[in-house]
Parts: structure tokens; C-alpha cells; sequence
């Protein structure tokens, strides 16, 4: 029996489009990953990037996004694609209030760099809005 690991390419990752302003939401830990030594605003005096390179489902090449704001704690990032750009529709954003016990719930993400993944599950416990 033998196993081969899979290279995962340091600082990928998925986000999506909050906004028709070019706001894009991703993890944290996918901008940390161009980080450096020294002092700065990221989790253990490492200094983040000021732009990290995001392509858009159907280009071929990558564009600079500017690092707009951090949260580590919830390993949370967003980003701002370049003004002029075309972009597609943002996503449709619910609220953890209106999801209902049998409901479908989507997860998109980059695990281990395989594009285009998305995991679907029913929602069978809403521990988000009990008392």
C-alpha cells in the first residue's frame, strides 16, 4: 500500500463576491500564506500582503486584489478587485435567523487546491437561534 500527498499550492484558496463594488470575502489564513516576518497587522507580528493575486471563475489571468481587512480569530479576509472590472453577480446572502431544520446548506470551497468544490447538507439542527 502506498499513499502520495497531494501538493497544495501555498496561499489558495475560494472567496466569493459580496458586492457589485468588487468586495470579495475569503479566509484569512489564504492571505496569511503571502505573509512575512516582522511586525505588521496579521496574528504573530507577520506582515500581511498589501495585494494578493485573485482570478474570477472564467478568466484566464489573475488581477491584483487590495487586502482591504483582516479578522484571524474568524479566519476572515476581504479583499477589493481593481474598479473597471466586469463582474458577475454577487451571492445572495441570507441571515443564520431565517435558516429552517431541514433546510439545504451550501459550503464552497478549496480543499487541499481542487477547484470548484462545493459541499451540500441538510440542516438538521438550528443551534444558531435556540434560546
Amino acid at each position: 500500500l502506498s499513499l502520495q500527498g497531494t501538493e497544495v499550492p501555498q496561499g489558495a484558496g475560494s472567496g466569493f463576491l459580496w458586492d457589485d463594488q468588487g468586495h470579495v470575502v475569503t479566509n484569512f489564513h489564504v492571505v496569511a500564506a503571502g505573509a512575512t516576518g516582522g511586525g505588521g497587522r496579521g496574528r504573530g507580528g507577520m506582515q500581511l500582503p498589501s495585494k494578493v493575486k485573485v482570478r474570477l471563475q472564467g478568466m484566464e489571468k489573475a488581477m491584483d486584489a487590495t487586502v482591504v481587512s483582516v479578522e484571524p480569530e474568524k479566519d476572515l479576509a476581504v479583499l477589493k478587485l481593481p474598479n473597471g472590472v466586469p463582474l458577475p453577480r454577487p451571492v445572495d446572502v441570507g441571515t443564520s435567523n431565517d435558516l429552517m431544520v431541514g433546510q439545504t446548506v451550501l459550503a464552497i470551497g478549496n480543499p487541499f487546491g481542487l477547484d470548484y468544490t462545493l459541499t451540500i447538507k441538510l440542516l438538521k439542527f438550528n443551534w444558531c437561534c435556540q434560546p
